[in-house]
């Protein structure tokens, strides 16, 4: 099992290195990554300039499934089920599950020698199961939540795929609609009280389901798009503020979370309250990254020799898994230094009760000095483990040939 895992992930490795790179994709990818990582920092952000105007985890983690969606080919509808699933558990899955374990540990060691105060004790449902209620077992590795639902996501999207065209009844556009109309009944079900435990994994998944299909339908009317950028983007942004003026503010910024929609009488005079909520909140999702794949494409030519854009957008999963420990490790050298000199302003008490802390040293320009190293020590943490991963298939694929 070691050896096929070690030899899936070389192989990985190697098609990264090898294919063509996608600059528009990684473009969406590099933006919406920095916005996760910012939108961490401080707990809600740095205060990037369209910040008032895109919220904060509106669609981050959607436009991930999207992305996601655009790379999926055809030919995997005739995969065999196990295959697919065994695939996408090597991909997502057993990584995510390794960390899982390392960071346990690291939480386990710094609740004991009392630096945090926060984070489950090790036991087999913090390590195995609670990553698939909501992930936030031991709050270093929260972020990667996402693994497990865009897996889960890519699961049920196969299946679907997979019983219409048994059925012969397979049309993209109609997929996408039922996908979306999953996507509201489970906004719905969120915002009445089915937001915890099992649920929360279930209304994730939903709420993030028709965005894996729109990424491959997005790329089917792609060229058609790309002829009509200017055009887009004014229909898009008049769309964009006249939803967030009926929305009267009250679309919370969390959710992708699931799990406090706010409930609000947006056209309540002409639906009922969980069509109007949830209908502008999926409208505004799907508006948003369509808003930022035009500006990306308008943008790409720019940006196609980016060696930071490249490598940023081919890292997104390793700064998803690690950007956490990041924040978490500035503060502590902080810390640390709090016992040797008087450091002005650091509040201790913050530091130990919650990962989302952050210097206010002087000015809220510090905050970048965090979303650089949370988004270029995981890159770091990448190509070490990359480097690991190639030795150890030599060595494995040597010690065969000897055999």
């Amino acid at each position: 099992m070691f050896d096929k895992f070690i030899a899936n992930q070389a192989a990985k490795i190697e098609k990264v290195r090898t294919r063509q790179s996608n600059t528009k994709m990684n473009l969406i990818k590099t933006y919406s990554i920095i916005a996760v990582v910012a939108g961490h920092c401080r707990g809600g952000g740095i205060g990037f300039p369209m910040e008032n105007w895109i919220l904060p985890y509106f669609y981050d983690m959607a436009i991930f499934v999207f992305v996601s969606g655009y790379f999926y080919k055809k030919e995997y509808d005739d995969a065999k089920f196990f295959a697919f699933i065994k695939s996408r558990v090597m991909r997502l899955v057993v990584p995510y599950f390794i960390w899982n374990f390392v960071y346990g540990l690291l939480n386990t060691f710094f609740r004991g020698i009392g630096v945090i105060d926060y984070g489950d004790p090790i036991s087999l449902y913090s390590l195995f199961v609670r990553p698939w209620v909501d992930g936030h077992q031991f709050h270093f590795n929260i972020p990667a939540w996402f693994l497990l639902s865009l897996f889960i996501v890519s699961v049920i999207t196969y299946i679907m795929r997979r019983l219409m065209k048994l059925l012969h009844i397979l049309n993209e556009e109609v997929l996408l609609a039922i996908t979306f109309i999953i996507s509201v009944i489970s906004i719905y079900f969120a915002q009445n009280g089915y937001n915890s435990g099992v649920y929360l994994c279930l209304v994730r998944a939903g709420f993030l389901l028709p965005y894996f299909q729109m990424g491959f339908v997005y790329k089917k009317y792609e060229s058609l798009l790309g002829k009509h950028k200017a055009v887009l983007i004014g229909v898009i942004t008049c769309c964009v503020y006249a939803l967030l003026v009926l929305s009267k503010g009250n679309i919370d910024v969390t959710a992708v979370f699931a799990e406090f929609f706010r409930k609000s009488p947006i056209l309540a005079a002409v639906f009922a309250e969980f069509i109007g909520n949830s209908l502008i909140l999926t409208a505004l999702t799907i508006l948003e990254i369509l808003l930022t794949a035009t500006i990306c494409e308008i943008l790409a030519p720019a940006f196609c020799k980016s060696s930071i854009v490249k490598k940023i957008g081919d890292n997104t999963f390793s700064i998803m898994m690690h950007h956490g420990i990041i924040l978490f490790s500035v503060n502590l050298v902080i810390y640390i230094m709090s016992k040797f000199v008087d450091i002005s302003g650091f509040d201790v008490a913050a530091f130990k009760s919650t990962l989302w802390y952050a210097y206010p040293w002087r000015d809220s320009r510090i905050y970048l000095f965090y979303v650089i190293l949370a988004v270029a020590v995981p890159i770091v943490i990448k190509n070490i483990s990359n480097k690991v991963i190639l030795r150890a298939n030599s060595r494995k694929n040597m010690s065969a040939e000897d055999k």
